[in-house]
């Protein structure tokens, strides 16, 4: 069964970092991510931001990075999402469907304390990450 995790938004300014499936250590389950979506407001300043995405096990170990196929400056709205099934060669940038970066995740099993984490370049004080959501199916212990 796929499960929805609402990690909370971090403060104005800063990038994602959150433990974004608090039951893993409770349950000793596997977890695989299906989709991974959250929204960046960018505020008014002139800057060309540059959103990382990564995944870590354990908090310590990366298991997966990638980064967005496109950047996003002053004013700008996009609503990034990272899911499975998704072709490394189609990344969906921006001008394709304005306001969204699709980007592949691969399939994986994940155990721990599962964080996801941003690296934005450029990030101003403005700028607010947001309407963060994770599926995730548990398989097993």
């Amino acid at each position: 069964m796929v499960e929805l995790f609402n990690p909370s938004n971090p403060p104005v300014g800063t990038n994602i970092n959150t433990a974004a499936f608090p039951a893993i250590l409770k349950r000793g389950a596997l977890w695989i991510p299906h989709l991974i979506r959250c929204r960046l407001v960018a505020d008014v300043n002139a800057a060309t931001r540059t959103v990382t995405f990564e995944i870590y096990s354990f908090d310590t170990q990366r298991t997966f990075v990638v980064q967005a196929p496109m950047n996003q400056t002053a004013s700008q709205t996009v609503d990034y999402q990272i899911a499975l099934g998704v072709n490394e060669n189609t990344f969906a940038p921006l001008g394709t469907v304005p306001g969204l970066a699709i980007m592949p995740l691969p399939e994986m099993k994940l155990n721990g304390q599962v964080v996801l984490r941003t690296i934005t370049n450029n990030i101003q004080a403005g700028d607010q990450f947001g309407d963060i959501a994770i599926w995730a199916e548990q398989c097993g212990s």
